[in-house]
């Protein structure tokens, strides 16, 4: 899930909510969006170089409610799992449960306004998410070795060893466990999947905030968000694989708070998908679906 909360970067005017519809409830609260919202979304993504080689498609997923852009009261964003931005104006994620992606604007606050990079960023970041779980086979042949390389420049910064054949067992471990994150609690999943951290170091300290750090994550965002504010150094790691990943990556590229890529890799081709210069493969990802 992705919230953003740039007003700089506010630029392209929606519908104003009038004559709209329920077009989806979670957990009680009502999304609501009319057609007209739907042509201004793809009419505005069809000019955007990011989503222009797959609007297409995207227009397909719309047409087939896997992609709901909608109005919502802000009560919805206690039920999104992930911290609230003082200000914000769009929330995006993908419901594993509904199997649809919600991009949602909250008629409350100051939604109205959105700009078309912040959403198609957010989109693109989406799709990778349904896309692994829709197409778990296609996203292994396209990502895997992707994968494999974050956990190991992620390995190399936080633990200062690199170990490419543990890598690989963790993407592979970590793969299964996101296909299977709709039956339920994956908790002892995760703690088994983090035991591959005891191979890497020699010291308990650092192997338990890496392992906490990745069922904290799962279990609880906010004791998570607190648990990076007091050991930065879990941050820095996390980005520094992306650095090392993309030479390129700008600081502005690095306003998110990964975490998720310990037990979810397609967290790692989400991410990616706005740093990456070379979008093809996400494409492919995109059509696939």
């Amino acid at each position: 899930m992705d919230i953003y909360s740039n007003d700089h970067n506010l630029q392209e005017m929606f519908a104003l909510p009038f004559g709209v519809k329920e077009i989806a409830n979670l957990g009680g609260s009502k999304i609501y969006g009319n057609d007209k919202l739907n042509k201004k979304f793809i009419d505005a993504m069809s000019k955007h170089r990011t989503l222009k080689p797959v609007i297409g498609n995207i227009e397909n997923l719309i047409e087939r409610k896997k992609v709901s852009v909608g109005w919502v009261h802000k009560n919805i964003f206690s039920l999104a799992f992930m911290r609230l931005l003082n200000n914000f104006h769009i929330c995006a994620f993908y419901s594993m449960q509904h199997d649809r992606i919600f991009i949602l604007m909250d008629v409350n606050v100051t939604f109205g306004f959105a700009s078309d990079d912040v959403i198609a960023n957010l989109l693109i970041h989406e799709l990778m998410h349904m896309g692994q779980s829709n197409k778990p086979s296609i996203f292994k042949s396209i990502f895997f070795d992707s994968v494999v390389a974050y956990y190991d420049f992620f390995f190399q910064n936080f633990f200062e060893t690199s170990n490419p054949k543990i890598a690989k067992q963790y993407a592979t471990g970590a793969l299964k466990i996101e296909g299977s994150m709709a039956k339920g609690n994956l908790i002892s999943d995760i703690n088994k999947l983090t035991k591959l951290f005891e191979s890497l170091s020699e010291e308990p300290g650092l192997i338990a905030l890496a392992q906490d750090a990745a069922k904290l994550c799962y279990t609880n965002i906010n004791q998570y968000i607190r648990l990076t504010q007091h050991y930065p150094y879990l941050m820095n790691a996390f980005f520094k694989a992306y650095k090392n990943m993309f030479s390129y990556m700008r600081y502005e590229q690095t306003r998110f708070t990964p975490g998720q890529e310990l037990y979810a890799p397609s967290e790692i081709a989400a991410i990616s998908s706005s740093i990456d210069k070379n979008k093809s493969k996400y494409y492919k990802m995109i059509k696939s679906i």
